[in-house]
């Protein structure tokens, strides 16, 4: 019998584990592109100065590609985003995050915390729309082939959804009556 009360306490254990981290939902993540030249004082001062602060408090929800525009591909980066954002101040540092674009070692550190804040709590911003940035793998959207179906029949879940998080709780709820159960049992037996 404490065969099957050790088994039956190991699986109650498995399940609250593995049911514990289901309810939590991925932090959300600001994705910024800062434009810069390594002979450029002003662009030291932010990327030594003012972002290294910011890093620190957001950790992983902040994410910055440094992209030197002395460099083709960085050049070309530049252009995309005069011509796309056309910003009323032009030169570097230049940094683009969301739809906004903020230039020079004042505006940068004065703006970017408030818009960091803002886009984490609409939950988060994707990098800037601005062709070949470096190091971000270009998305091609999923190629999708319509496949015919009954009409009667009910379309099955797709495995990727995830269970309401009512179906998570339930679930929590037996692991942790069955454990109750059991150190009830164990406790009764002991008498």
């Amino acid at each position: 019998m404490s065969r099957i009360v050790l088994r039956s306490g190991i699986l109650a254990v498995v399940l609250l584990a593995g049911f514990a981290g289901m309810g939590q939902t991925q932090s959300p993540v600001v994705r910024a592109v800062l434009l810069y030249s390594p002979t450029c004082s002003h662009c030291h001062q932010v990327m030594t100065e003012a972002l290294p602060p910011l890093r620190e408090r957001y950790g992983a929800q902040l994410e910055i590609l440094e992209v030197n525009v002395q460099e083709p591909a960085g050049s070309a980066v530049y252009q995309a985003a005069v011509e796309q954002f056309n910003p009323a101040v032009r030169g570097v540092p230049m940094l683009i995050i969301g739809d906004q674009v903020l230039v020079g070692s004042v505006q940068i550190p004065d703006r970017l915390p408030a818009l960091i804040e803002s886009y984490l709590a609409a939950g988060g911003v994707d990098w800037p729309a601005l062709p070949d940035l470096p190091g971000v793998p270009i998305e091609t959207p999923p190629t999708v082939t319509p496949t015919p179906s009954p009409i009667l029949s009910p379309t099955p879940a797709s495995p990727t959804e995830k269970a309401p998080a009512s179906a998570s709780w339930g679930l929590l709820a037996i692991a942790v009556l069955t454990l109750l159960a059991l150190a009830g049992g164990i406790s009764r037996r002991r008498r």
